[in-house]
């Protein structure tokens, strides 16, 4: 779908990026990111789509731990709203889990996240959703 067919929705809209935003784990080029950011995030901005983004193994530079991320360090202005530890989100009625990569040192919060959530797995007729990346 292009961004500008959204215009003639009448209905916010979320867009929720299930991990690996980037695709490199050290660096990311100027170029990639200004484009990253004038086509995508500021895209969704001007047509007032809430932007969530789960953190993926591309994401991080390391592979045991979620600390240093790409949506931390490149949009701390709120643009973006980035998940680097499990969490259950409402999203219109519906409880998802969002999990982002799992490593050495989320594992135990990531396990008792999916132990404990209220979300429930992908349902298409009640449109709730369970998702887990990593």
């Amino acid at each position: 779908m292009k961004f500008s067919s959204l215009t003639s929705l009448d209905k916010a809209l979320i867009l929720l990026s299930i991990g690996d935003i980037v695709d490199r784990r050290k660096y990311i080029s100027y170029v990639t990111l200004r484009r990253m950011k004038e086509m995508f995030i500021d895209k969704c901005s001007e047509y007032n789509i809430d932007l969530h983004v789960i953190i993926g193994n591309h994401d991080v530079p390391y592979k045991n731990t979620n600390e240093i991320n790409s949506m931390k360090e490149l949009f701390r202005d709120g643009a973006v709203k980035s998940y680097d530890k499990p969490a259950t989100v409402n999203f219109d009625g519906h409880d998802i889990l969002i999990m982002p990569w799992i490593n050495a040192e989320n594992y135990k919060d990531a396990v008792q996240a999916m132990e404990e959530t209220p979300a429930r797995s992908y349902d298409v007729s009640s449109r709730s959703i369970w998702c887990v990346d990593g």
